[in-house]
């Protein structure tokens, strides 16, 4: 059975990034999942235990997370500090919860953004076409879903100052969507609160 490598949005941010002439401090091309170190004892560390169930603070998202029970945390790794990416794996690994934070040298809108990410995302995967796009005042911030060539990506994007998240409940095209999964994985990404007191 084909295993989600979700690290690929994480390379479409990085060039959204790179891709505004903006000195966005991203590695060229992170390698394969396969290849990429699970999140060690120490590094899970980051994620404060909450006993009541609500999110917990995962500090180098500077976001309070919680992601469905079971599933496996892996984070890209990443010579760089601006842009940090972690992702959970469900266990038929065809569906993903993740979470890039990413910091900018200056305030940016939502749209020039989300047209950069657009664009890479056609140039890595052949194809990329918005479902959906919506500005939902409540994030406050755009939702938009969108088909890659190889994904389809449900997402929460905020930008607040000059630090932004992309929040995505993520399934691989080619292979059935697990219902269950996803709705884990949505409930997983509404949970998400952006800064350590959001």
């Amino acid at each position: 059975m084909a295993r989600l490598p979700m690290h690929a949005p994480g390379v479409v941010v990085c060039a959204l990034l790179a891709g505004t002439g903006l000195p966005a401090g991203c590695a060229s091309r992170p390698p394969p999942l396969a290849h990429q170190q699970p999140v060690t004892t120490g590094s899970r560390e980051t994620l404060s235990s909450d006993s009541q169930g609500f999110p917990a603070y995962h500090a180098p998202l500077n976001a309070r997370v919680s992601p469905p029970s079971g599933w496996l945390e892996q984070e890209k790794p990443s010579d760089r500090p601006n842009v940090r990416h972690v992702v959970w794996i469900s266990p038929s690994g065809r569906t993903a919860f993740g979470v890039l934070r990413f910091r900018l040298p200056l305030p940016l809108p939502h749209e020039p953004l989300l047209w950069v990410f657009l664009h890479e995302m056609k140039r890595n995967e052949g194809e990329a076409t918005i479902l959906s796009k919506a500005w939902d005042r409540a994030l406050p911030g755009l939702r938009f879903e969108v088909e890659g060539g190889k994904y389809r990506l449900r997402t929460s994007f905020r930008i607040r100052g000059l630090e932004g998240w992309m929040v995505y409940a993520g399934t691989l095209r080619n292979q059935p969507v697990d219902s269950t999964e996803l709705h884990q994985a949505e409930s997983a990404r509404e949970a998400t609160k952006f800064g350590a007191a959001d």
